[in-house]
């Protein structure tokens, strides 16, 4: 691959400088990269390997995994390098000899409060002491792995593991939209979703399109897995289920809005002492349904009595003869430790109002973006749904 960008490149110099008419190289495409050596942490992995680092290395792997820092970028970096009120750090040199800024989320930012200072000058770098060397920071990570049975891993892995918790993300929601992603997962931090994204892109685990909205052509610039993304979600174990390749354009921004719709729930939910467990599409839920339905005879007894039986078993109701499906299910532990449900749907005025109706029946909660909920909001009123409509 290297070397037929480097032929590509000069046949282009070659050209440019007048020697030949015309590239050979041009119109050659580059063969698909295949995906190389890939292994990650799971947050669960994640959590047990930190409980089992000593006190002095879980900030460092903190880091590591929060920001994607080198192992040297993090032992070099000084307390002057950090700019708390920006929430950033500014590294003088990297590997490739330039300055870059790289930006603390909230793991990193406390990774970074439980260092004490202890009047340590501007100059002198935030991890110091005898044993923090880049030796015993490898061979202490490679230790506290090993003791929890965690088996082809390196310290160097980590910077790679928030790239892959984030191929996780695009795949469990099918489609997301690039603003998205970097507005919610990156905290607008577009140096480093490219960081994690370019490799993904490359290696041709995830995919872009985009599309032109409405009278003003907006432009829509989605993600989604490719196929080999897909398969090496599913071969490394991760949990839940996962979508590849794009739907219809007409879908496209709807399926994105749902993420959106995910991450303001997911806000409310966390606001009340919750934590998410588990997200289903609607995609999943119509096969867990319409299956075991397959074989009855539409409109009989026993079609009838199925169908409730269905309903029942995956936690919907039948409304009005048919089993009604949200487009998002978040499963989630509430604050007192039991498991709860809420399921969502992603209203638009394409909506009739029997059909509002019907998902209100089912005890289904409503988002539209600002636009459409002033909308929906006379067709609430004029079918007497009392469901709030909150919004994206």
């Amino acid at each position: 691959m290297k070397e037929l960008n480097v032929l590509k490149r000069l046949m282009g110099l070659a050209v440019e400088w007048e020697l030949i008419p015309l590239s050979p190289a041009h119109g050659v495409k580059s063969p698909r990269v295949a995906p190389g050596r890939v292994r990650y942490l799971q947050p669960g992995e994640l959590r047990t390997v930190l409980e089992a680092c000593p006190e002095w290395l879980r900030p460092i792997v903190g880091i590591a995994v929060a920001t994607g820092m080198r192992r040297g970028e993090i032992l070099g970096l000084r307390w002057l390098d950090i700019d708390p009120s920006g929430g950033r750090v500014l590294l003088p040199q990297t590997k490739n000899s330039e300055g870059r800024i790289v930006y603390l989320n909230s793991m990193a930012q406390q990774a970074l409060s439980a260092v004490t200072r202890n009047g340590a000058k501007a100059t002198d770098t935030v991890f110091n002491g005898a044993q923090i060397t880049p030796e015993n920071v490898s061979l202490a990570f490679l230790r506290a792995c090993r003791a929890v049975s965690v088996s082809d891993f390196r310290f160097h892995d980590l910077r790679h593991t928030a790239a892959s918790w984030t191929l996780a993300e695009i795949g469990r929601f099918r489609t997301l939209a690039n603003n998205d992603l970097e507005h919610f997962r990156y905290q607008n931090d577009t140096a480093r979703m490219r960081q994690d994204c370019r490799p993904l892109l490359n290696a041709h685990l995830i995919q872009t399109r985009s599309l032109w909205r409405g009278r003003d052509k907006e432009r829509l610039t989605v993600v989604t897995l490719t196929r080999e993304g897909k398969t090496l979600l599913e071969q490394a174990g991760e949990r839940g289920t996962f979508y590849a390749g794009f739907v219809k354009p007409a879908e496209m921004a709807h399926d994105a809005a749902i993420y959106r719709m995910y991450q303001a729930e997911a806000a409310r939910i966390a606001k009340e002492g919750g934590q998410v467990r588990r997200i289903t599409l609607d995609y999943e839920l119509k096969r867990r349904v319409y299956s075991p339905l397959a074989k009855e005879r539409p409109r009989s007894e026993e079609y009838k009595k199925r169908q409730a039986e269905v309903a029942a078993q995956n936690g919907l109701k039948v409304v009005r003869g048919h089993i009604q499906l949200p487009d998002l299910r978040i499963e989630y532990e509430a604050a007192n430790g039991e498991i709860a449900r809420r399921d969502l749907e992603l209203a638009t005025p394409h909506y009739r109002g029997g059909q509002l109706a019907s998902k209100a029946e089912a005890g289904f909660g409503f988002y539209a973006s600002a636009g459409d909920r002033g909308r929906l909001s006379a067709v609430f009123d004029d079918h007497h749904i009392t469901a709030e409509i909150l919004s994206l």
